[in-house]
């Protein structure tokens, strides 16, 4: 044993002076330490010390020498020959049989629970555990004398704790709850104890304690028929009942084949639509069956209920039922695997998934090989140790050649088995087989990159789209991998690249034009390149020169298949002098009809736009009187903007050739602020004319998009902008929550702004604000929103006017009066560098109290309520609002208790009893200075308040723990 300070002890023989002393434990290293003289291995000498020792040297040899005399022990309590040392702890050394059994009696059925509660009304908790006793075992017991026990062992510190008590050292507590099974289980039906405690706080407690099955060999059946055929968890609403959830999933840990079968007898009986429906406690099913897969001969059983739960997804969190079943067969190792069953074990249960007849399984399969071909493996540990039980351990391979190996595998058997599936599960394979070539070339195994160069070339015999998916990924191994990789194996890669995309007009149109990648325009230190602007320019030379192959390219080039179009067609627009393809490309983009796009054909007009205005109006004259001219504003947002196209636009919403609401879309790039302040006028009355939600949002966007425009005060002079900014669209109470986060903003922004220029309006439009603060689908409905901001700055300008404007919401209080309180006490910002609350704190003062003179029975109350709570001392200055109210008012018990409701509003972290600590210390230096007599009274009350609530917290805290 670690060497120690020695100690001295003085004691008086008077029994007035006794007091007891309890030494504090020795720290988890030293405990450890004593555990490892016994040669216990450092991880498990750890744990234990952490865990069970509660800091004691006795415990610790106990277990030490436990360990030493029974290595490869699966139990803590194991002992040969030194059972009576456990026995010194519950009852005197020469206790008689019969109080040595009264002893053992309590003391193993209070072990039962992780704790019970014993005073004030949490004791009818140990009456329940008495009246167990009484019940169930031959030999019962008086109160008296299970009281005394209780007593006697609290006075031993065996048991500790205030309200609820505790069996400390924690070792003590496991051998106590074994010996129970040695001498009692046979008094207790398992279904009629769970039965007798369901209703009480210790079924939790007793479900804790179920995690040391394995400290009792005599546990082992006595919980396991719980499990069984014709236990408790037959149904899905079993696993519901009242912790039963909590109950199986300690079960299941050790035993997992009936665990799992249980599963299975349950999901048997419910359709997959069903099972869509089913949430209370799916968590726990889900759960226990990722426990249950890590046991090898259940893996199988577990991956077939979490398929099946799958099927019937209702969860979108990661770790779901899909989650669970696809990282099952991921290959990773030692604590990242998933079970301890080999991968190629696990390989033939997914193939069958893999060939099912059903769609969602097969998804589910692809879902399983995407993730277990991923080479970076991670994922939530879950495995643990109770006592010295770990779970099974994880699959470890024995050579990195082996887990080259099994890659190989798992892709070969994809790869081979894509040709029996349909076309959609065949893109599928080939987008999971290509988003994991940049590891696979990581892996340093010729055999397997010359495996994998064969599926490349075989995937670019295919369509266009695999074509362009191999082109992303071969750009970004060349770019970012080519120094890892073999000579040889970085020539072929680029010899693929290039045979389908560098050899004709049409491949390389696909490549440059159909792809938009990074790697063309940087290095790879992050320097501009011009690769992309020579190669787009000699396609466009090439289009201008050779008119058939370009037309060819047409039927894609319209699409969104063009991801590179616009910068494509920008430079043919602006090359395009002689006016070669403008029809070609306009008639094909007619032909598309609803799914042509405006980027490549945009592009060319915005190139067009640049090198003749006049030409560009005529183009989008032609496209104003074709069948698509509902998509005016977009090619127009794309390419430019002059007067007589915004007034094009203008008259084309007007006349419904499209919503005006498209006008929106003006706002990203500043296109809107190249339109004439007459034209934008016209069109922000149409849009309000229109009346609707989304052109009401959009105009006020637009608006707020000229907030530092020459045009703003324009704009604010015409009354337009109050008239958008208090339109019902924002004051209409819905439960409808659409108006999103922007909106909010660019409201508040153009308020404040309006507020700037015209404080009139600005008090006009906080009385709308007020009058609906707090209503749903409002502009004014949420908690702190940007609206709260336009608020304050209103009040803090005008306090005068606009205190009696809040004040008429508060005599009677109104359904919206407490969020009106709840602004005024925290505001868009509760502080600043200077004031706190400076919102409320700008209203005058004086007003405030001549209302409440005016009826102070009821408006005393509401201030001292929800006025924001803040507490001067005695003599500072300025007097704090808090402070006049119980100054004035504080005579009354009303008041009084109003003022204790506001101040013990708010929010905190850490425990209750912590936070009420603070206050009360808080509280006892305002009392050390005080000397108005009302103020001392609820300093007073309140100190008496804490003290209860610091009690009541410890309670409800060591009951938490």
């Amino acid at each position: 044993m670690p060497n120690s300070n020695p100690f001295f002890a003085s004691f008086d023989t008077n029994p007035e002076n006794f007091f007891l002393v309890t030494p504090p434990g020795l720290p988890i290293e030293m405990i450890s330490n004593i555990l490892q003289s016994y040669k216990v291995i450092k991880e498990v000498a750890d744990h234990i010390a952490q865990h069970f020792c509660s800091g004691s040297p006795r415990v610790a040899h106990i277990v030490g020498q436990s360990l030493h005399d029974n290595p490869g022990s699966t139990q803590l309590t194991k002992s040969n020959g030194i059972e009576d040392i456990w026995k010194i702890y519950i009852a005197p050394r020469h206790a008689t049989p019969e109080l040595l059994r009264i002893r053992k009696l309590v003391a193993t059925h209070l072990a039962l629970f992780k704790k019970f509660g014993w005073k004030g009304a949490l004791r009818g908790e140990a009456k329940l555990i008495h009246k167990l006793i009484n019940d169930f075992v031959k030999d019962p017991i008086t109160w008296p004398e299970f009281k005394e026990v209780i007593d006697d062992l609290t006075r031993r510190r065996i048991l500790q704790g205030y309200a609820t008590l505790y069996i400390t050292p924690k070792l003590l507590h496991i051998k106590l709850w074994s010996d129970w099974f040695n001498e009692y289980k046979d008094c207790y039906d398992i279904r009629k104890l769970l039965n007798a405690i369901k209703d009480s706080p210790l079924k939790k407690w007793f479900i804790e304690m179920v995690s040391y099955i394995k400290e009792s060999q005599e546990s082992g059946s006595y919980f396991e028929e719980l499990v069984l055929e014709d236990g408790i968890f037959n149904n899905l609403s079993d696993f519901d009942d009242n912790g039963n959830g909590s109950l199986f999933i300690k079960l299941a840990q050790f035993y997992p084949k009936a665990a799992v079968r249980a599963i299975s007898r349950a999901l048997a009986k419910c359709s997959i639509e069903e099972l869509t429906h089913y949430k209370n406690n799916r968590r726990t099913l889900v759960y226990a069956l990722e426990k249950i897969a890590l046991f090898g001969d259940s893996f199988m059983d577990a991956a077939e209920c979490l398929c099946k739960l799958a099927q019937a997804e209702n969860e979108k969190w990661g770790n779901n039922a899909t989650g669970v079943f696809v990282s099952l067969f991921s290959l990773g190792y030692d604590e990242l695997a998933a079970t301890e069953l080999p991968p190629n074990d696990r390989l033939l249960i997914l193939v069958q998934y893999l060939n099912s007849d059903n769609k969602k399984v097969r998804s589910l399969a692809l879902k399983a090989f995407d993730n277990a071909l991923r080479v970076s493996v991670s994922r939530w540990l879950i495995r643990g140790r109770t006592g010295l039980n770990h779970d099974p351990k994880g699959w470890m391979p024995r050579t990195n050649q082996e887990v080259h190996d099994i890659y190989k595998t798992y892709l070969t058997t994809l790869w081979q088995t894509r040709p029996t599936l349909d076309r959609d599960d065949q893109n599928t394979i080939s987008t999971i087989i290509l988003g994991h070539a940049r590891t696979f070339f990581s892996i340093k195994s010729d055999d397997f990159n010359e495996f994998f160069l064969k599926i490349l070339e075989n995937l670019a015999e295919e369509d266009q789209d695999t074509k362009s998916k191999i082109i992303e990924t071969i750009v970004l191994i060349l770019r970012y991998d080519k120094t890892g990789l073999h000579p040889s194996v970085a020539k072929k890669i680029k010899s693929i690249h290039d045979s389908i995309s560098e050899n004709t007009f049409s491949s390389k149109m696909h490549r440059y034009v159909g792809l938009n990648l990074l790697e063309d325009r940087y290095s790879r230190d992050g320097t501009h390149t011009k690769k992309m602007d020579s190669v787009l320019n000699l396609l466009v030379n090439s289009t201008l020169n050779d008119s058939p192959s370009f037309e060819k390219e047409l039927s894609w080039l319209v699409t969104n298949e063009a991801k590179n179009g616009f910068e494509f067609g920008k430079k043919l627009g602006l090359l395009d002098t002689q006016k070669k393809v403008w029809l070609k490309i306009k008639n094909a983009w007619l032909a598309k009809g609803d799914d042509a796009s405006d980027f490549f054909i945009g592009g060319y007009l915005s190139g067009v736009f640049e090198r003749n205005q006049s030409v560009w109006e005529d183009y989008i004259a032609q496209i104003r009187d074709s069948s698509l001219s509902g998509k005016l504003p977009f090619l127009v947002s794309r390419s430019g903007m002059t007067a007589n196209i915004a007034e094009l636009l203008y008259e084309s919403a007007r006349t419904n050739i499209f919503d005006s609401s498209l006008f929106g879309i003006f706002i990203y790039g500043g296109a809107v602020k190249n339109i004439p302040a007459i034209t934008i006028l016209k069109i922000l009355e149409l849009m309000l004319l229109k009346g609707n939600k989304q052109n009401v949002h959009n105009a006020l966007e637009i608006i707020g998009s000229l907030i530092h425009n020459k045009y703003m005060p324009e704009i604010t002079d015409t009354n337009l902008c109050y008239e958008i900014l208090s339109h019902s669209v924002f004051f209409t109470k819905s439960d409808d929550k659409s108006i999103g986060s922007m909106v909010e903003y660019n409201w508040k922004e153009v308020a404040v702004s309006l507020a700037k220029q015209n404080i009139e309006k600005g008090i006009n439009l906080l009385n709308l604000c007020i009058a609906n603060l707090g209503e749903d689908g409002t502009i004014v409905d949420s908690y702190k929103s940007d609206a709260w901001e336009f608020l304050d700055y209103v009040t803090q300008q005008s306090p005068d006017k606009v205190w009696p404007l809040i004040a008429q919401h508060l005599d009677p209080l109104k359904a919206n009066g407490f969020t009106i309180v709840q602004w005024l006490s925290e505001g868009f910002t509760s502080k600043n560098e200077e004031h706190e609350y400076p919102t409320f704190n700008s209203l005058p003062r004086k007003a405030i109290f001549n209302w409440i003179e005016e009826k102070p029975k009821t408006r005393a109350i509401t201030m001292a309520h929800f006025a924001p709570f803040s507490f001067s001392k005695y003599g500072e200055t300025p007097k704090s609002f808090t402070r006049e109210i119980i100054e004035n008012y504080g005579s009354s018990i009303e008041i009084r208790h109003a003022i204790s409701a506001n101040y013990h509003t708010g929010s905190w972290w850490g425990s209750a009893s912590d936070h009420f600590g603070e206050k009360l210390k808080q509280l006892e230096q305002f009392k050390a200075c005080e000397k108005d007599v009302k103020v001392l009274r609820w300093i007073n009350e309140e100190i008496e308040n804490l003290k209860d609530a610091i009690k009541n917290s410890k309670i409800r805290e060591e009951r938490e723990d």
